[in-house]
Formats: C-alpha cells, sequence, structure tokens
C-alpha cells in the first residue's frame, strides 16, 4: 500500500503501541481474575482492524452483566457478600486492599491503618478511610463481617481516557511533536532566508559582473570593426 503522510513519524508509532497496549491489556480488581476485550466478544485481527463477535458478547451480557463493569466504570468490590460502597475514590491503577476487624472490640483497620466508625445502623457500620489510597471513602459492613479483600478496579474506559490525556498533555507525545516540528520549521525558515541573502548577493555579483564583461565585448567589437575598417583600406591602397 502506499505509505500515509505519518509513516515512519516516531510520535505516530508511539500512540499505536500505546493502543495496542491498552487493547490488549487486562482490567485487574474486577473478580478473582483479569478482564480481557476478548471476553466481550471484541478482538483485534492480524491486520490491526477490530471485530465484535456478537454471539459471544450476548452470552457475556445474559450470563454475568456485572461484569460490563471493567468496561464502563471504576468500581470497589469486596470478596465476601455484606459490603456497601457508599463513595468511591479515583485511582491511578487497579489495587487491592484488607480489611480487618476485631470481633471483640469492633475495630477495624484497612491495610493496618485505623478507620473511622461514622455510624450504626440496622446491623451495619459505616466505616471512613482516614489514610491511604482510599482516604475519605465511606462504604458499610455488616454485622460478622471481620475480614476481606477489597478491590478497586480500574475501566477500560478509565484507562483509554488516561492514555488520551497524557498523549494530549502538555508533556504528551502530540505537543513533542508539534514542538520539534515547529523547531524545524524555525529551522527550515531560517536556512531559506539565508539562502535568500545569498542568492541576491550572487545576483548583484553576477550582473555587475555580467555587465563589465558586455562593455568589455563591446569594446574588443568596436577595436575589431577599426582593424578590419583599416585592413580594408590598406588593401585598396596596395
Amino acid at each position: 500500500e502506499e505509505s500515509g503522510s505519518l509513516a515512519g513519524n516516531s510520535g505516530a508509532d508511539i500512540m499505536k503501541r500505546e493502543y495496542q497496549s491498552v487493547l490488549s491489556s487486562g482490567f485487574e480488581g474486577f473478580g478473582d481474575r483479569s478482564m480481557y476485550l476478548s471476553d466481550f466478544g471484541v478482538r483485534t485481527e492480524r491486520d490491526g482492524t477490530m471485530t465484535l463477535d456478537y454471539n459471544k458478547f450476548m452470552r457475556t451480557f445474559n450470563d454475568n452483566p456485572a461484569s460490563f463493569d471493567a468496561l464502563l466504570q471504576d468500581g470497589l468490590s469486596a470478596d465476601v457478600d455484606g459490603f456497601t460502597f457508599i463513595s468511591k475514590p479515583e485511582l491511578g491503577t487497579s489495587q487491592n486492599f484488607e480489611f480487618k476487624r476485631d470481633a471483640v472490640t469492633g475495630e477495624a483497620t484497612l491495610d493496618g491503618s485505623t478507620l473511622s466508625q461514622v455510624e450504626t445502623d440496622n446491623g451495619k457500620v459505616t466505616f471512613q478511610v482516614t489514610d491511604g489510597p482510599l482516604l475519605g471513602t465511606r462504604f458499610s459492613v455488616e454485622n460478622g463481617v471481620n475480614s476481606a479483600t477489597i478491590q478497586y478496579g480500574r475501566s477500560f474506559s478509565s484507562t483509554m481516557q488516561t492514555s488520551l490525556r497524557g498523549m494530549l498533555s502538555g508533556a504528551g507525545v502530540l505537543t513533542r511533536q508539534e514542538t520539534s516540528l515547529e523547531e524545524t520549521i524555525a529551522n527550515q525558515q531560517e536556512t531559506l532566508s539565508k539562502l535568500d541573502d545569498t542568492s541576491a548577493m550572487l545576483q548583484k555579483r553576477y550582473q555587475a559582473r555580467f555587465g563589465a564583461m558586455e562593455l568589455v565585448v563591446s569594446q574588443l567589437n568596436s577595436t575589431g570593426e577599426y582593424l578590419s575598417n583599416l585592413v580594408a583600406q590598406w588593401n585598396k591602397s596596395t
């Protein structure tokens, strides 16, 4: 195929690799295994195009509709029942946190940091995280649930948005490419300006030389004509 305008462009290659990485990577924090686009019937063909297996998409939708959270929204979940998450943070990566509660004192920790008890209602205690990545997050836990692994999952949508923001930011690949091209254009314009100056100087020099040469040729022609007339007169006199 005919090469496009960005063939071999380093910035375009970087963005292509970034997209490929996002499309092929798994989404952690949505269960006991990573989720992939292929789980929803989306796959990348060898030629780089993407296709949708409608039947597989519908099977996943009917069998496990909650799994679509991995595509569309970040979320907190626990590996045991009895948790209700009231607020959710925004973290840059998927992470796991260990919840533990003393069955006697009721004091609870998250990854070793003490949780603040906000209220108790209908057999549930609401905790607020006061330290760490989940700072400010609130969740309620039913009585009797004293340990669990809390997962924070980053969705495909959030991962792609983060990737796009990175490429479009002030330090992103597009800005770097734009800066590089502007510098190249400025350097080329400076070179063209110098060439214009050189061209004008050479034109003036050659015009002066050509004028001098025309004068010499004109003088030589006059001298030749004089000599020709002189020779003709000599020939007549002899």
